[in-house]
């Protein structure tokens, strides 16, 4: 019996898939997301971002990281940031979040270093998700808790 040889698409041709769904997952996440040149600068955001931040996605590029960050020395932090980020590839933790409005939340961000690749401009990936939700069910549940003891 001759065995039956599994079509495979090439790697470039996977690679280029991933692209566009990797486009396509940014277009439409619940969560924030924002695309960083180099220098921290933003070079996109997606809709989920500029809901969360109240500011229209075509008006972030250009701006820093540290737009968003609410604290007096947010530069600073923003250092500390990514001076972790270069250093471990990676940064997780909890900031608080500055809106259009001046409001402050918290919320979870998460940057991610990317490999530089033939010329693009994104080095890194952030992913901002809002803490309130989850605060009023961890909330909810000690409040319950107490209750039943």
């Amino acid at each position: 019996m001759v065995p039956i040889r599994q079509v495979v698409p090439s790697a470039s041709a996977q690679i280029q898939g991933l692209g566009e769904a990797l486009r396509e997952n940014f277009d439409r996440s619940h969560v924030g997301q924002i695309l960083l040149a180099g220098d921290r600068r933003i070079v996109a955001v997606n809709e989920a971002l500029s809901q969360l931040a109240g500011i229209s996605a075509s008006i972030l590029p250009g701006s820093f990281l540290r737009r968003f960050l609410w604290s007096e020395e947010a530069g600073d932090l923003e250092d500390r940031i990514f001076q972790e980020v270069d250093q471990d590839g990676r940064w997780i933790g909890e900031v608080d979040f500055r809106s259009s409005l001046g409001d402050s939340c918290p919320m979870m961000l998460a940057i991610t270093a990317v490999p530089e690749t033939d010329g693009s401009t994104v080095r890194y990936i952030a992913t901002v998700v809002e803490m309130g939700q989850q605060r009023w069910i961890e909330a909810e549940s000690f409040r319950r808790a107490q209750g039943r003891q």
